[in-house]
């Protein structure tokens, strides 16, 4: 099941591609990426066959 939705997400990404552009697919992916890792609080790490993708969050100041 687990592979059926992760092949169904990668096809939707290289679609977003297409239609975005790859930069503009990039980016909405680096700043989903930025988002997550600022919410851990912490670095995150992806690593796969193809190499390995690392995310340092900005500091951000708080918001009230």
């Amino acid at each position: 099941m687990a592979d059926n939705h992760n092949k169904e997400f990668a096809e939707q990404i290289g679609a977003a591609v297409v239609s975005l552009g790859t930069s503009e697919a990039l980016n909405c992916m680096a700043r989903v990426m930025c988002w997550v890792a600022a919410d851990y609080g912490q670095v995150i790490e992806f690593e796969c066959d193809l190499g390995v993708v690392t995310v340092e969050p900005k500091q951000q100041p708080l918001q009230s």
